[in-house]
């Protein structure tokens, strides 16, 4: 941690702590955080850097800059002025006229485009984001209409627009869930067909998520079963995201590392599953988990179970029972 401190700054010492690394020596590769299976696409960029625009700026009135609105907007490569193109052209002011900002641009009011959008926004103290998703669509829009023929239609582009600022309203709060690192535990129990506790694993962890801690307490329970030269693990859990991953191979950007080496552990075991349980029936970890946040877990909790624990395991014991008298 000092060493960390001494060459980068708060922020990147944070992002530092909570990346997951292999413990298997695979190769690093490029991720995208913001999207599920991390591949980036320029919508998504698009998203996340409107996003942090916005949290700098959150008056709408003041959240757009000349400079800004010039790195946003492409520089069109056709023989006409960026004015007609967005603002005066017949079809454009049909759409920004539909809009629900109901403009009505004409030559004579309109100087140039960077100064129009300022007043506009001074003036009706609009989400910024709106316009952007208007223009964006209008830009797109005249690009089909110039490389592919395509007519464009002011009304489709208000939609396109108008879904696209839905779904960034759904993503914005994404990046901050990444924002914030704080100190976790991780923990998973053995047990064996009857539900008896065999032994437990438990750790405290810099953690990001609480599906990065979920991840974390499957790979430390999958070497563990290795060292037991079990051969037959099933592995419960009550984060279905997790779960479904692995079962259906698929990927998941915050975890992949840890999910790749879970897949090469699996290998090594002839019969192991995943299983999702209710939290309910994932109490006992969770209470280890707990009292290891806490510090109140001593080194041989499994030979000396705290009172929390036991009671835990009289309840499950008892669930079990009754199970085996009704069937």
């Amino acid at each position: 941690m000092d060493k960390l401190k001494l060459y980068f700054d708060g922020a990147s010492v944070d992002k530092i702590l909570r990346t997951s690394v292999s413990l298997f020596g695979r190769e690093d590769r490029f991720c995208w955080p913001f999207r599920l299976d991390g591949i980036y696409t320029i919508k998504t960029g698009y998203h996340v850097a409107r996003n942090e625009k916005s949290l700098q700026n959150n008056n709408p009135s003041t959240s757009v800059d000349l400079k800004f609105l010039r790195q946003e907007i492409w520089n069109l490569r056709e023989p006409e002025t960026i004015e007609h193109a967005w603002l005066l052209c017949p079809w454009t002011r049909a759409a920004w006229f539909i809009a629900q900002i109901q403009c009505c641009h004409m030559a004579l009011t309109v100087s140039s485009f960077e100064k129009w959008m300022m007043e506009l926004l001074g003036k009706m103290r609009l989400n910024a984001g709106a316009i952007y998703d208007l223009v964006w669509e209008v830009w797109k829009a005249r690009n089909l209409a110039i490389y592919q023929k395509i007519n464009p239609n002011p009304i489709m582009v208000i939609h396109k627009a108008k879904l696209m600022e839905l779904e960034f309203a759904k993503m914005i709060e994404e990046p901050v869930k990444h924002a914030t690192t704080s100190v976790g535990a991780t923990a998973a129990v053995f047990r064996d067909h009857n539900r008896t506790l065999l032994s437990g694993i438990n750790s405290t962890i810099v953690v990001a998520s609480p599906l990065a801690v979920e991840a974390l307490a499957v790979r430390a329970a999958l070497i563990m079963s290795q060292n037991f030269l079990m051969q037959k693990v099933i592995i419960e859990s009550d984060n279905q995201i997790l779960i479904q991953a692995l079962k259906s191979h698929a990927s998941v950007a915050e975890i992949q590392v840890v999910l790749d080496d879970i897949r090469h552990l699996t290998r090594g075991i002839p019969n192991c599953g995943f299983t999702w349980v209710p939290r309910e029936a994932n109490s006992l970890a969770h209470e280890v988990a707990r009292l290891t946040h806490q510090g109140a877990l001593h080194q041989n909790w499994v030979m000396h179970k705290p009172i929390s624990i036991r009671n835990i395991l009289r309840k499950d014991n008892l669930a079990v029972s009754m199970l085996g008298n009704n069937s």
